[in-house]
């Protein structure tokens, strides 16, 4: 499964809600980008990995980066 991103704001903090795998590849590119687009409008920014069902060490990497 791909991962899939959606975002909310709530109370001034991003909610980033990730789903699917976060796997080395174009799901980390894509959230790595998502990422680096939402904290050029706002420093407050929460990923929410309740939906991740595997995080592989290119993923794990990518979450440590951000």
């Amino acid at each position: 499964m791909a991962l899939k991103l959606s975002n909310k704001a709530s109370n001034g903090v991003i909610i980033v809600y990730c789903s699917g795998r976060i796997v080395f590849g174009d799901e980390t590119a894509s959230l790595r980008e998502t990422v680096k687009n939402l904290l050029a409008e706002n420093r407050q920014l929460v990923l929410n990995l309740g939906g991740v069902s595997y995080i592989d060490s290119g993923g794990l990497g990518t979450l440590v980066g951000l």
